[in-house]
């Protein structure tokens, strides 16, 4: 990876705003708990649960409106273009998310919700073009790409969703792969 990219100020402005993140989540953390503890959204222990008592389920909420709201802020003082489209997918899953717990939707509607968000993002011109040698693929044939797409985002949506009853272990997850896909991209040019 070439490094010569992070400068100074881009290494100020990616920690003022990663900052800014962690302070929005930080002070929506407790509002959310408390919403959630008054209107009975809490997680009953199961047999998967890694807790004893009910826990409020909301949480997730604090980490996606610090993103929506860092990005958006992102995408006015700059070029970032991938700000955008970005925070109207997390509010949607988010969305999808709180409904989700509030009225337990079918497995299919969830599906159908996963499909056409990957359908979106296709038009919207976020599609893989290259596999860069995984399975040692490089190239996507044109005719495969909207189905690989439609398969990796729904892969991808449903591989995080079987680790969100795990305390906190999703959010950190989540800020990990932004950081480092964030920075892969980044160095490699294709911050845009």
């Amino acid at each position: 990876m070439d490094f010569s990219l992070l400068t100074t100020d881009s290494l100020f402005i990616l920690l003022a705003f990663g900052l800014l993140a962690f302070l929005i989540s930080y002070f929506c953390i407790p509002v959310i708990i408390r919403h959630a503890e008054k209107h009975h959204l809490m997680d009953s222990p199961n047999h998967r649960s890694s807790h004893n008592i009910p826990t409020p389920s909301m949480g997730g909420i604090a980490i996606v409106l610090a993103i929506i709201l860092s990005m958006g802020i992102a995408f006015l003082i700059s070029d970032f273009t991938i700000a955008i489209i970005l925070p109207f997918a997390l509010l949607a899953f988010m969305l999808l998310g709180y409904f989700d717990d509030r009225l337990d939707l079918s497995a299919l509607l969830k599906l159908g919700f996963q499909i056409g968000f990957a359908i979106t993002l296709y038009f919207s011109g976020f599609k893989p073009d290259a596999v860069f040698g995984l399975l040692g693929l490089g190239e996507i044939p044109q005719w495969l790409v909207l189905p690989f797409h439609i398969g990796l985002v729904v892969l991808l949506f449903n591989a995080y969703i079987l680790i969100d009853g795990i305390d906190g272990f999703s959010g950190v997850l989540l800020a990990i792969n932004f950081a480092f896909f964030g920075l892969v991209f980044w160095v490699a040019g294709l911050s845009n």
